[in-house]
């Protein structure tokens, strides 16, 4: 029911159901030359009382209401609104992504209010995207906001492609891109909204990461590494001493070592197919030494701290022999610390509070595979990362014939066991060995006897 005031508001009647069976009617004021909705009250009477009942109520109601002055506010408002939209629009792009992506946006605000804020990470890698490639692509300073097509994001593409980036590289410059977008579209100010779907994107061209051998592994496991040293003032240092170092193309003399935390990252990476930010997310009350497992469930990131593990990641692992080895070494030297609290990091950084660095980590994998005898030419050649160790993980997890796929994704912590092909696909020089000898008829010994 709809009713007319002898001004400018109307009036809406109307019910909805109370928790005792009743139902409640409720009375909704509107700025017909506006539009905008005022105000909404209960009556505090059911819809079964009379009419004058409810016409008294809502008398009682504007009495207590100023529509007028709610009118002049919410008008201020919506006119504030429209201009910050008309603003917007008709910003340059690159000033509107610039914007986006600073501490004054919107979006990144209303997330962190909504406690869904983006990672840190992705916010930095975002703002040097627009810095660097978008600042550099003249169509973004010369068109405002309202007039972007998909024509000019096509063009930039083309200019990126044209200058060799890769698929990654063009996918994130378009990730920096497209979220500012969509959330211009969304409230209109766009004024031909159009989809990224159709965009031609360059074929991948990636390289497969490397795997070592389980002979190279081997080699790793029996590496020595460096225990703790305390310095003059008492203080406790992790890193090796003499720290490795070249002079005029010659290594010193003492040869590089890994100390006890690059050790034990690149163990739990090759015998726990855990990812950097859980090996240095680790706590000790993940580790339930007489079940023999590790409780996967802390990710420590650049810029962004403690947090969840990538998603769908948490999960349970065996501990591995070697593995189990590494860290009881750990924890007495970490006891001798004070550093084996439930929540103490199993592998800590300069603060008892934070774990090791990323970069430490990275530095013990090149030198490992230095000291195993993969020089860096090598390595490159053969694109040897950190990350390479958890396919070796998988791998082995899925050529020892002992477990199905459906218990390798368990272990590996994959959800969509398609994942196994990507991370398990490699072919080692053992699994080539075990296939030659399959389809031999003859045995080893018959052939060389002949």
């Amino acid at each position: 029911m709809t009713r007319t005031t002898k001004n400018r508001f109307t009036q809406q009647l109307f019910t909805r159901p109370a928790s005792d069976g009743r139902s409640i009617v409720y009375v909704r004021f509107i700025d017909a030359e506006s539009g905008l909705v005022l105000a909404t009250r209960s009556t505090s009477l059911d819809s079964d009382s009379p009419a004058k009942d409810i016409k008294a109520s809502v008398t009682s109601i504007l009495a207590d209401l100023n529509l007028e002055a709610i009118a002049r506010m919410k008008d201020r408002a919506r006119r504030a609104a429209l201009d910050d939209d008309e603003r917007i629009a008709s910003m340059p792009a690159f000033e509107f992504f610039s914007w986006f992506w600073s501490d004054d946006s919107y979006y990144l605000s209303e997330r962190q209010d909504a406690d869904r804020p983006l990672s840190k990470g992705h916010i930095l890698v975002c703002r040097k995207y627009v810095q660097t490639n978008l600042k550099q692509f003249e169509a973004f300073s010369l068109t405002p906001v309202r007039e972007l097509r998909l024509s000019i994001v096509e063009a930039f593409v083309r200019k990126l492609r044209k200058a060799g980036k890769s698929l990654d590289v063009v996918k994130r410059n378009l990730d920096t891109i497209r979220t500012p977008i969509n959330w211009a579209q969304a409230r209109g100010l766009i004024e031909a909204p159009f989809s990224f779907k159709t965009l031609v994107l360059p074929r991948r061209d990636s390289r497969e990461r490397g795997i070592l051998s389980d002979e190279e592994i081997l080699k790793i496991v029996d590496l020595p590494y460096a225990k703790p040293w305390v310095a003059e003032s008492g203080r406790m240092h992790w890193d090796v001493r003499p720290r490795p170092r070249q002079s005029g193309g010659r290594t010193y003399d003492t040869p590089p070592m890994l100390d006890v935390r690059q050790k034990a990252a690149i163990v739990m990476a090759l015998f726990a197919g855990l990812r950097r930010g859980e090996i240095r997310g680790l706590r000790w009350c993940d580790i339930d030494a007489e079940r023999k497992l590790i409780e996967v469930r802390h990710n420590y990131v650049r810029f962004d701290g403690d947090k969840a593990p990538k998603k769908m990641s948490l999960g349970t692992v065996p501990l591995a022999v070697e593995l189990e080895q590494m860290l009881d070494d750990l924890r007495a030297l970490c006891e001798s610390l004070g550093y084996t609290g439930a929540n103490d990091f199993v592998l800590p950084g300069t603060a008892r509070d934070r774990p090791v660095n990323e970069v430490t980590i990275r530095r013990g994998w090149e030198r490992a595979l230095e000291l195993i005898g993969i020089p860096e030419r090598e390595r490159l050649k053969r694109n040897l990362l950190l990350h390479g160790a958890r396919h070796a993980y998988t791998t082995r997890l899925l050529d020892s014939g002992e477990l199905s796929p459906a218990e390798v994704a368990k272990l590996t912590r994959h959800k969509d066991l398609s994942m196994l092909s990507r991370y398990g696909g490699h072919l080692r020089d053992e699994t080539i060995e075990k296939g030659r000898k399959a389809l031999s008829f003859k045995k080893e010994a018959d052939h060389a006897s002949q």
